[in-house]
C-alpha cells in the first residue's frame, strides 16, 4: 500500500491537543492533504491560524454519524481518544467503525494509528482500561492498524515559565520520588509521522514508545532543570483539592455535569496510583521507529530553554 503524499487524506483527531500540537509540524511538511479534528472555537481558529491549507472541522465523534463524516475520502487516521471520557471506548469503537465502513465500501482507508498509552493493561486506571478496549477492537476489526503506546509525558512540566521565576518552584500533583520512563510529544510525533510514511513496514505493531533511556523520579527532572538554569528548583506537593481545582479547568466548557464528575474521578484515580506507581518502559523500541536516540530529560530541556 504505497503512500501518494499528494493525494492521501489524512485525519487527524484532537488535533489541537499536546499530541497534535508536536505530530502536526512533521505532518504539514510531508502531506499535501490534512484533515484536523477539533471541538472548541479558540481550538478551530488557532488550527486554521497555524494550517490555513489544512482542512478543519470543528466537532466530535460520540456517534457514528459524526464518525462516518470525519472518515469520509480518509486514507489514514491519528486517533487520539478524549483522555478520561467516561465514554472514551465509545468514541474510539465509532471511529473504528466507521473506517471499517469505509474500507469494506471500497473506500480508500489504508490505515489507523492508534494513539493509546504504556502499559493499557493497568485496570486501575480509568484512562488505560479505555484505551484497552479501543485497542482491542482495533485488532479483532478487519482495519490495517498501528498502535503507539506514550508514557507520562515531559510537557506536563512548564519548563519556560519554571525558568523565569526567581524564585523557581514546581507544583507536584503526586508524590516525586515515583519513577517514570518520559515520553516527549515531539519524539511521538515524529514516530507517528515516520508510521504514516512508511505504512507497510509497521503494519500491525503495537509500540510502546518512552523516549528517557532508564527511569526517572521527579527529583531527578529538577535537578537536570535546576543545573540548566543555575537555579534550584523547589519542589511543593499540592493538595488533592488543589490538583482537582487545576484539572477541572481543562474540561471543555460544555461538558455535562455527570461527565465532568467522571473525568475528575478518572484523573483523581491516577494520581492516586502514581503517587506509589509510574510507568516504566524501554526506550529501545523509540529508537527503532525514530531511527534515532529518543531525547533524554536533558536534551528535552535544553530543547524547550532555546
Amino acid at each position: 500500500m504505497a503512500v501518494d503524499l499528494e493525494n492521501d487524506l489524512i485525519l487527524v483527531t484532537a488535533a489541537s491537543g499536546k499530541q497534535g500540537g508536536a505530530l502536526l509540524p512533521f505532518l504539514a511538511r510531508t502531506w499535501k492533504r490534512l484533515r484536523l479534528q477539533c471541538v472548541s472555537d479558540s481550538s478551530r481558529e488557532r488550527l486554521h491560524q497555524q494550517y490555513p491549507h489544512a482542512e478543519i472541522v470543528q466537532t466530535d465523534f460520540a456517534d457514528l454519524a459524526s464518525a462516518r463524516r470525519l472518515m469520509q475520502g480518509v486514507t489514514a487516521c491519528v486517533l487520539v481518544t478524549p483522555a478520561f471520557h467516561p465514554r472514551e471506548s465509545h468514541y474510539g469503537l465509532n471511529m473504528i467503525d466507521a473506517a471499517a465502513e469505509s474500507l469494506r465500501s471500497g473506500g480508500l482507508f489504508k490505515h489507523l494509528v492508534l494513539s493509546s498509552v504504556l502499559h493499557s493493561c493497568l485496570r486501575a486506571l480509568a484512562n488505560h482500561d479505555n484505551k484497552r478496549f479501543v485497542e482491542e477492537a482495533l485488532i479483532e476489526s478487519i482495519l490495517p492498524y498501528t498502535i503507539v503506546q506514550p508514557s507520562h509525558v515531559m510537557e506536563n512540566v512548564p519548563v519556560t515559565a519554571i525558568a523565569k521565576q526567581d524564585s523557581p518552584v514546581f507544583h507536584a500533583r503526586f508524590d516525586p520520588a515515583t519513577k517514570f520512563s518520559f515520553s516527549t510529544v515531539y519524539d511521538l510525533g515524529e514516530a507517528i509521522s515516520n508510521i504514516l510514511r512508511d505504512r507497510d513496514q509497521h503494519l500491525y505493531a503495537v509500540y510502546p514508545l518512552v523516549s528517557t533511556p532508564e527511569p526517572l523520579n521527579y527529583y531527578e527532572a529538577m535537578d537536570i532543570l535546576s543545573a540548566r538554569i543555575g537555579k534550584q528548583v523547589q519542589i511543593q506537593r499540592l493538595t488533592m483539592e488543589d490538583i482537582t481545582k487545576g484539572f477541572a479547568t481543562t474540561i471543555p466548557s460544555n461538558t455535562n455535569d455527570d461527565d465532568r464528575k467522571a473525568i475528575l474521578r478518572a484523573f483523581g484515580r491516577l494520581m492516586v496510583y502514581y503517587d506509589t506507581r509510574g510507568l516504566i518502559g524501554n526506550a529501545k523500541v523509540l529508537e527503532l521507529v525514530l531511527g534515532r536516540k529518543p531525547l533524554g530529560y536533558r536534551e528535552w530541556v535544553d530543547m524547550q530553554l532555546k
